[in-house]
This record gives C-alpha cells, sequence and structure tokens, in this order.
C-alpha cells in the first residue's frame, strides 16, 4: 500500500481491522456451533460495518500476492 495519504491508509486499516474482527468472532461461533451449541449466533453488523467488512475483505485478498489466499468469510449454517 504504498503511495496512500494518511486518511487513505487509515480508511483501509479500519476496514481491514473491521472484516478481521468480524471473521475472528465468526470462526469462534463457528467453532461452537459445529461442537454443538446452537445458541451461539453470527455476528450481526451495525450500521456501516458491512460496507468495511467487504472492503477489508478486497483489500486484504487484493493484496495477498504470495500466497493467493483468499479470504472468505465465515458460511453459516
Amino acid at each position: 500500500m504504498k503511495g496512500l495519504t494518511y486518511t487513505q491508509l487509515m480508511k483501509y486499516t479500519l476496514a481491514q481491522n473491521t472484516y478481521t474482527r468480524i471473521n475472528d468472532y465468526n470462526t469462534a461461533i463457528r467453532v461452537k456451533r459445529d461442537a454443538g451449541d446452537k445458541t451461539a449466533s453470527y455476528y450481526t453488523f451495525k450500521e456501516g460495518e458491512e460496507m468495511l467488512y467487504k472492503q477489508g475483505q478486497f483489500l486484504l485478498t487484493q493484496n495477498e500476492t504470495v500466497t493467493g489466499l483468499k479470504y472468505e468469510g465465515i458460511k453459516k449454517l
């Protein structure tokens, strides 16, 4: 992410952090649900978070050139 303004860097950092935070939460819920706890619920987006989540997912995928790793959301059961 070379050549970004400070504002752009902060915006992109927020987006990536939002994706990581929500994905980590949903991963923990998925583990609980796989273990039999069907009362655990996945993250519910607050206003504006879904856009940041998707942008963070895109940025992480776009910048992962070495392994080709794709950042995917948790598939809810």
